[in-house]
């Protein structure tokens, strides 16, 4: 299920950050809990960002402040296949590729989640699929990987309760 939206009150926008991956190996490891961290603190800036910035418009200011979007991205994941010695077509590969994405996702929602708790859902987070329980992966129609570094039980609770505060 696919949502796009468009309205002559609002342009479309979105507030990004990469995160280059090779700075989280280790002595031959990928570091999770730093890469957690880290994405909690980009979570919060790029929040930060969409009530201090410039608009080039108000249509582009309305949107992001009535959505209030955030994307993370990655830069680097084959120099840490190449550092950790992994091949990229790999069983492993594609396991530690799997997992990063992961704990990125569930350091996001966790930290919106802290947000939305602080200063609410973001305005038209009710009627979403998230609002109805429903995460990323439900939309694939996926499972989580059985790694203990996420608690989806406890962070599909907190969202039921307080919703994010970016979409």
């Amino acid at each position: 299920e696919i949502v796009q939206y468009s309205s002559v009150d609002e342009v479309a926008v979105c507030n990004l950050a990469s995160i280059a991956l090779p700075s989280f190996v280790s002595d031959g490891a990928f570091v999770f809990e730093k890469l957690h961290d880290t994405v909690a603190i980009v979570t919060r800036n790029l929040n930060r960002v969409i009530d201090r910035n410039m608009y080039a418009c108000d249509e582009a200011r309305r949107s992001n402040r009535r959505h209030r979007p955030i994307g993370i991205g990655v830069q680097g994941l084959a120099d840490v296949f190449a550092i950790l010695s992994i091949p990229f077509d790999s069983p492993r590969a594609r396991a530690l590729n799997r997992e990063i994405f992961e704990v990125i996702y569930y350091a996001a929602l966790k930290t919106s989640c802290a947000l939305a708790m602080e200063d609410g859902a973001y305005e038209t987070y009710a009627g979403s699929p998230m609002s109805q329980g429903r995460l990323q992966m439900d939309l694939w129609d996926t499972a989580p990987t059985l790694s203990k570094r996420c608690d989806w039980g406890a962070i599909r609770a907190q969202i039921a309760t307080y919703g994010v505060r970016n979409s």
